[in-house]
């Protein structure tokens, strides 16, 4: 018979007593000796970067309830308490702790060695605050023996897996482009930049140029029109793409002729003249195939590899800009896969800190999104601006360092998923 619990009872106080019995007898301890059925509990680690919050309490009571579960079924359920001390969340408290500015600073003024011993003091400083927390919410956890992936014997056994993958031809080295935060130096994963607080208002300039044509029409100066809201990213400019089922017009302006597409032909009849004659219509896929002259003269020597080229883009929509896209491939994802089936080279004068190389003689040093009214201004210098506008959108951010990001292309390491899948699926390979 179970004692009648009255109406009101001192909650506080019966926590404390279950606790201190659950202490007392070791009853957790004694749950891992119940059977010889063991039932493995792996458990994402938290960054002991501080105290925890309402989400991670929450998680936490419902990873608790389902190694209890399996408990109350006969089974063993041992489960150690684990940190995630490796990447940016420790680096940044710690650079923020240091007054570091950026990755250089690390090495030329304060020292990798110093900077790690750092890193392991914060960590173990923030142990407490979690013990705390894990034990009020009565979890079972073996607290004292934590792992941590700073240690060793863990950075080893990771090193193992990833050696052995590596030998079953399951890892292979790629370029990819993916988000890159130039604070952090590092690249994000798509689903970083969907967090809670990555995506911010912010205004960046919205552009429209012209690109020389190759072929004239009627013998009259010809250009194709493109639209972009990352300037900086035109110095990369390697190809263009259109839709091959789209209509484009071709304008005949005081300026020359300029193409693009003929259902957003009225949005910039100011820009164009309000009496411009459309000398000629075609479709997208007569445009495929033909070349134009390279903006700026940093990669004009890619042309003998098929660049400055016109392509097909599925990707191409009629909802914004001209209806002709600019690729520079190493800083859009579809431009990266376009003009890698076409067998176009990557270019990429951008270094980790987001600063544009020394093969950009005109802005070496310095940082593309500071750059971009320079460019623009270059652009216009030459003659090749149509439009310039300012465009309020919301922008990625990194979600550690609120720093706007880019698309960069990297060579990496990276799993063949595929190949895994039919390891373990076998003809029955789930696709996602």
């Amino acid at each position: 018979m179970y004692e009648e619990v009255p109406d009101k009872f001192d909650s506080p106080s019966l926590e404390r007593e279950i606790l201190a019995y659950w202490k007392q007898e070791g009853i957790f301890e004694a749950s891992l000796a119940l059977s010889d059925k063991e039932h493995v509990f792996y458990d994402g680690p938290p960054f002991p970067t501080g105290s925890p919050h309402h989400g991670t309490i929450f998680v936490s009571i419902l990873k608790d309830s389902l190694a209890r579960f399996f408990t109350m079924n006969g089974y063993t359920v041992p489960r150690r308490w684990g940190w995630d001390c490796h990447g940016l969340p420790i680096e940044n408290a710690v650079e923020r702790q240091l007054g570091i500015k950026n990755k250089a600073d690390i090495e030329a003024t304060y020292g990798v060695a110093h900077f790690n011993d750092a890193c392991r003091k914060f960590v173990q400083n923030c142990n407490d605050a979690w013990e705390t927390y894990i034990n009020k919410i009565g979890r079972w956890v073996d607290y004292e023996n934590a792992y941590r992936s700073l240690d060793t014997t863990y950075m080893e056994s990771v090193l193992w897996v990833f050696k052995a993958c590596y030998e079953k031809d399951l890892i292979y080295k790629d370029f990819r482009v993916t988000p890159y935060c130039y604070q952090c130096e590092t690249a994000l994963s798509i689903s970083d930049t969907r967090e809670s607080d990555s995506t911010r208002p912010r205004q960046d300039p919205e552009i429209v140029v012209r690109f020389r044509a190759h072929d004239s029409i009627e013998g009259d100066p010809t250009y194709y029109l493109a639209w972009t809201t990352t300037p900086w990213t035109l110095i990369s400019n390697l190809a263009l793409a259109v839709g091959e089922d789209y209509d484009y017009s071709a304008v005949r302006t005081s300026e020359g002729v300029y193409i693009l597409a003929d259902a957003l032909r009225e949005r910039y009849a100011a820009l164009l003249g309000e009496d411009a004659p459309v000398v000629a219509t075609f479709k997208g896929r007569d445009l495929i195939g033909k070349t134009y002259a390279p903006m700026f003269p940093y990669f004009a020597d890619s042309a003998d590899a098929g660049c400055f080229t016109i392509l097909h883009g599925d990707f191409v929509t009629l909802e914004d800009g001209v209806g002709i896209v600019h690729m520079a491939p190493a800083f859009g994802e579809d431009d990266y896969w376009l003009c890698r089936r076409n067998g176009l080279p990557t270019r990429n004068p951008v270094d980790e800190r987001g600063c544009f190389t020394d093969d950009i003689s005109a802005f070496a040093g310095r940082n593309v999104h500071e750059c971009n009214s320079d460019v623009i201004a270059s652009i216009k210098k030459a003659g090749d601006l149509i439009d310039h506008r300012t465009m309020d959108h919301n922008y990625p951010h990194c979600w550690r360092c609120r720093t706007p990001l880019i698309y960069r292309a990297m060579d990496a390491w990276y799993f063949a998923v595929e190949k895994i899948k039919l390891l373990v699926y076998g003809n029955h390979a789930i696709c996602t």
